[in-house]
């Protein structure tokens, strides 16, 4: 019976694994086709440096309202001209003019070779009769008022002196003897201050000593006339004084 049970359940099931046995197994599946990789994406771009903030700019000050037209504004601009010394292209020759003691008044030459120094040379006139003078100045720098040291040598040539001195009271014959030739010379030392502009024009102020020599003419004379001692003989004397040395003017260069 068991027999019998078996090979009728082969004979049923021969076909099915027949059909299992000749029908060949499934390919494996082919694997997918790779897919192309992607370019990496370009680099961000790095970004821009933030430009500093520019800074507030502040309202410009307005500036100060220009100052009236004054004095100062005048002072300082004659300061800027006058500081300056005298260069080649400044004149060289030029006048002076001036009036004091012991030379009276004065027309002089100037010449000026360099900034610093003058020379002038001329005719005096004191109010007795004529002289000559000659003389040099130094400049040691320029400002609104400019020091300086000057000095002078003069003569002033014999004149009656008695027609100035009747002036001013009546005189004797021996004052008259006296003085019917009086001529003297001088040395003067001083110092001074100028203003303006030292390449043109100048104003002076100065003040010194002055050593002062004359002789006294017709002495003897005149002694005898005053005592009437006739057999007095004398030698004309001969004075030296020191007496202070004033001069004010200006000069004006042209050339």
């Amino acid at each position: 019976m068991k027999l019998a049970a078996t090979a009728a359940a082969l004979l049923l099931a021969g076909p099915a694994l027949a059909q299992q046995t000749l029908t060949p197994p499934p390919p494996p599946p082919r694997p997918a086709a790779a897919l192309p990789i992607p370019p990496p994406p370009p680099p961000a771009p790095e970004p821009e440096p933030e430009k500093p903030a520019a800074p507030a700019t502040a309202e410009p000050i307005p500036p100060p309202p220009p100052a009236p037209a004054t004095a100062t504004a005048a002072t300082e601009a004659a300061r800027v001209q006058a500081s300056a010394p005298a260069d080649a292209g400044d004149p060289v020759l030029g006048v002076q003019v001036d009036g004091g003691f012991p030379d009276g008044i004065g027309a002089s030459l100037v010449y000026r070779p360099i900034w610093f120094a003058r020379f002038h040379g001329g005719p005096t006139y004191n109010f007795i009769g004529y002289g000559l003078r000659a003389g040099v100045t130094a400049i040691p720098f320029h400002f609104i008022f400019t020091p300086t040291i000057s000095a002078e040598y003069g003569h002033a040539f014999e004149a009656d002196a008695g027609a100035l001195a009747s002036k001013f009271g009546t005189l004797t014959d021996t004052e008259k003897a006296l003085l019917k030739r009086v001529g003297y010379d001088w040395v003067s030392v001083q110092a001074g201050l100028e203003t303006g502009s030292p390449r043109r024009f100048a104003w002076f102020f100065r003040a010194g000593l002055s050593w002062v020599w004359t002789g006294v003419h017709d002495f003897q004379a005149a002694v005898a006339g005053q005592t009437g001692a006739t057999r007095f003989t004398s030698t004309d004397p001969k004075i030296r004084v020191v007496t202070p040395a004033v001069n004010a003017g200006f000069y004006l260069f042209f050339w």
